[in-house]
């Protein structure tokens, strides 16, 4: 809607203006996903700008936070887009059917449950009861406990296993950490890049502020997103080069 996420939508136009292309824009938008956000069923309230703050300042949140907000980057910058709904939540295996283990678990699973259905829910209180009799052999209130928590243990297995490998933390690249100590250096003497500032304004900021300083954080950012939104090569050394410049710029201080 109008009016609102002003942020978001201006940080949409600015990228799309700098990309070459819509696919380098996405890309350019998934990196900023990728650097610093995680998974989490419980994240911060939000307010009013609601993607705005989860872009740019909480970065914590479930699917519909992440599918909404590249949603409104995608409209800011001209791309059509939509959020589908459907999503079958915390059992829902088949995006990661990549995942060899992970893969033979969903088939068991969907196995597991297509037979339940067709033999037990689909069927009369007698083939029900037949059929745990194949399983568990002569019924009792025991082995009908049994059953359920083992039932239930898989599930929550499963359920375990979900949340562990949506919340691990993405690995950062060589560029990531090098940015990492680059903002501590700063950070020392005093700038700090604030919610929702780009790289790029980032820089611009201390340029305007403090020139011999800025010249060196301009060309460390230039490297920076050269190789972070155009898959520019950029060696080790040329990393270290370019912090070292800040480092000596801002011991001139």
């Amino acid at each position: 809607p109008e009016g609102f996420n002003a942020s978001s939508i201006a940080t949409a136009k600015r990228w799309r203006a700098q990309t070459s292309s819509d696919q380098a824009y996405i890309e350019r938008v998934l990196d900023h996903y990728r650097a610093s956000f995680y998974y989490t069923l419980e994240p911060p309230a939000l307010g009013r700008d609601t993607v705005d703050e989860f872009l740019w300042q909480t970065q914590q949140g479930f699917c519909e936070h992440y599918a909404s907000s590249f949603v409104v980057m995608m409209r800011a910058a001209g791309i059509p887009a939509r959020v589908v709904a459907g999503y079958q939540g915390l059992m829902s295996l088949g995006r990661y059917r990549h995942i060899p283990w992970l893969a033979s678990a969903r088939l068991h699973w969907d196995s597991l449950n297509y037979n339940w259905h067709r033999t037990v829910i689909g069927f009369d209180s007698d083939t029900q009861t037949d059929l745990l009799s194949d399983w568990l052999g002569d019924i009792s209130p025991l082995k009908m406990v049994l059953f359920v928590l083992l039932s239930g243990g898989s599930i929550v297995l499963l359920m375990t296993l979900h949340l562990w490998w949506t919340s691990r933390a993405a690995p950062k690249t060589l560029a990531q950490r090098y940015y990492l100590r680059f903002e501590r250096a700063l950070k020392r003497k005093g700038w700090v890049r604030q919610s929702g500032e780009t790289a790029g304004d980032f820089a611009s900021r201390i340029e305007r502020s403090h020139q011999p300083v800025g010249e060196a954080v301009l060309s460390f950012t230039h490297l920076f997103e050269s190789y972070e939104y155009a898959n520019e090569d950029v060696s080790r050394k040329s990393w270290s080069d370019a912090l070292i410049k800040v480092q000596q710029s801002l011991k001139a201080l």
